[in-house]
């Protein structure tokens, strides 16, 4: 009995998602291969709906309820299904009570048994579909696509300190450099995007950030998608002095970058206070 109670309340906390992360991935991985456990997780929700509705949750339970358990789309459907529940038990049992004396005693159906009815048929769907199941392998391989994208954020930012940052100045190894001067562009502000043709994975885009004037101490780029999504950053860069203005040199390993429309968002560094310089939008196109 005391294991049974032990066990409600783990799944519980699953639910609303008040277990570490080691705890939940633990408990997901025994829904997978227990469908008894399966089952008495598919009844906890139901009695967490109806402990919502009758306000029995406290105020923390009651907010990770809304943040969390009512974070799927079915979740809320059931939602919705007990209130509709409750509004018609309570519209029946005001005539039949009216009418008590002169009509034949019929036991008014409480919430709690149209419950336990609907978890019971809400058991046999959830195991008849594998919804609870979906949901575990949904959830890893979304884990898995940002575990994925995190280690080419990071393969990425370390070939770009790498290249950008080399004691020898030039590219290591058997590169094609691939040179492309870009001038920037203000914020949102609609412009010419220039291309760059990569014509075999081992090259070298070279971009030449024009800048007009040089105030600061340092830059940082951020090298972007073309609607803002960060895929790598590389620190304190210096410009070169040319003839025509300031030139900022960008080395980008086209091995590790897709196809496609890009920016480079540029902020100056003074005092270690960082303001922005400019957008600089390319496109990158493979032959």
């Amino acid at each position: 009995m005391e294991q049974q109670r032990l066990e409600q309340a783990l799944i519980r906390k699953y639910l609303l998602k008040d277990l570490d992360e080691n705890g939940q991935e633990n408990l997901e991985q025994r829904l997978l291969t227990d469908e008894e456990f399966l089952e008495e997780v598919s009844i906890a929700q139901s009695e967490l709906v109806d402990e919502y509705l009758s306000d029995s949750l406290s105020a923390a339970e009651r907010q990770n309820f809304e943040k969390h358990f009512l974070s799927t789309p079915r979740r809320l459907q059931k939602l919705q299904m007990a209130r509709s529940l409750d509004r018609y038990l309570e519209e029946r049992a005001g005539p039949l009570s009216t009418s008590a004396t002169t009509a034949p005693h019929f036991p008014i159906p409480t919430r709690r048994n149209l419950t336990i009815v609907l978890s019971l048929a809400a058991v046999v769907a959830l195991l008849m579909g594998g919804y609870v199941v979906t949901e575990v392998i949904k959830r890893r391989i979304s884990n898995d696509k940002i575990i994925e994208a995190q280690k080419r954020r990071a393969a990425l930012e370390s070939e770009l300190a790498d290249l950008n940052h080399s004691t020898n100045g030039s590219p290591q190894g058997n590169l094609a450099v691939l040179p492309l001067t870009l001038k920037p562009i203000l914020v949102r502000e609609a412009g010419e995007i220039r291309n760059v043709d990569v014509f075999q994975s081992r090259s070298l885009i070279v971009l030449q950030l024009e800048l007009t004037a040089d105030t600061y101490e340092s830059y940082q780029a951020s090298l972007q998608t073309n609607d803002d999504v960060e895929l790598a950053a590389v620190y304190d860069l210096k410009t070169m002095t040319l003839s025509n203005g300031k030139l900022l040199m960008l080395k980008l390993p086209a091995w590790l970058i897709e196809p496609g429309d890009y920016q480079v968002r540029l902020r100056g560094v003074l005092s270690g206070q960082q303001e922005d310089v400019g957008l600089f939008p390319f496109r990158i196109t493979r032959k």
